[in-house]
């Protein structure tokens, strides 16, 4: 076999490995998503939201951004950015809110309840 010919199999199946094992990887890691999850500090509700996350480990199997927005101006814009996104006025804006795919869960029940959907669906 010719030194070139010996080279490109190497080549090849140092890259078969590589691919596997970003498969292996990949196949282990919680969903990727852009669930957003805005909530305030002191909000009672969005406490709700977080207890339940927590509770059911939902965050090994999702991916949360979560966004504090009573104290963080960037978040808080971010979050009317999102709401406006949803055709929710400015001023019917509130927390918890979950953005995923642009659409807008408000409230704590309406949170869990679509957290509790992605986690079914991924079993």
């Amino acid at each position: 076999m010719s030194k070139a010919k010996r080279v490109v199999l190497i080549f090849l199946v140092v890259m078969a490995l590589v691919i596997t094992g970003l498969l292996i990887v990949l196949k282990n890691k919680p969903v990727s998503s852009d669930i957003v999850f805005f909530y305030g500090e002191e909000c009672p509700h969005c406490a709700l939201v977080e207890e339940h996350i927590r509770e059911n480990n939902i965050s090994s199997k999702l991916v949360i951004i979560s966004r504090e927005v009573y104290h963080d101006q960037k978040n808080a814009l971010e979050l009317q950015q999102a709401a406006a996104r949803c055709g929710i006025r400015s001023n019917e804006i509130g927390v918890p809110l979950i953005f995923f795919e642009n659409k807008c869960y408000v409230g704590d029940k309406e949170g869990i309840d679509f957290l509790d959907s992605k986690v079914r669906s991924i079993q």
